[in-house]
C-alpha cells in the first residue's frame, strides 16, 4: 500500500510476508553467523515484521516508527533518524526503510547493529 505524495507526507509501503520470509531465509540465515541479541525494526509500520521476528526467534525486537498509528505498546513512536539508540553487540537490523530516506536509515542502522 503506497501513499507517498511528497516530502510533507508519510510513506507507507508495508512489507509483504513473501519479502520478510525471503529476507530471513535467503539473507539473514544464509549470511549472518553471529549470535543475535535482539532485532531493530526502525520503520515498524503496522508491526507485521515485529510479529514475525518475535514468533520466529523469540528474541526482543526494538521497534519504532515516526507515527505509531496502531498504538501498539511494542512500537515506540519516535523520529528514528533523530533518536540516539546506540550500538549493541549482536543486534540485527531487520528493516524496510522509507524510500525517500532509505540510505540515511541504512547507514544509521549499520552504526547501531552488527548486521
Amino acid at each position: 500500500m503506497g501513499n507517498y505524495k511528497g516530502e510533507d507526507r508519510l510513506e507507507k509501503h508495508y512489507t509483504t510476508e513473501y519479502l520478510y520470509n525471503y529476507m530471513n531465509q535467503e539473507i539473514l540465515k544464509k549470511y549472518y553467523k553471529g549470535d543475535i541479541s535482539e532485532f531493530l525494526e526502525n520503520s515498524a509500520g503496522d508491526g507485521r515484521m515485529v510479529d514475525f521476528l518475535k514468533s520466529e526467534y523469540n528474541l526482543p525486537v526494538l521497534a519504532c516508527d515516526i507515527k505509531n498509528e496502531t498504538e501498539r505498546e511494542d512500537i515506540t513512536e519516535c523520529d528514528y533518524l533523530k533518536t540516539n539508540i546506540g550500538y549493541k553487540k549482536g543486534r540485527v537490523g531487520f528493516i524496510n526503510p522509507p524510500f525517500n530516506k532509505g540510505l540515511k536509515f541504512i547507514y544509521k542502522t549499520l552504526e547501531e547493529c552488527d548486521y
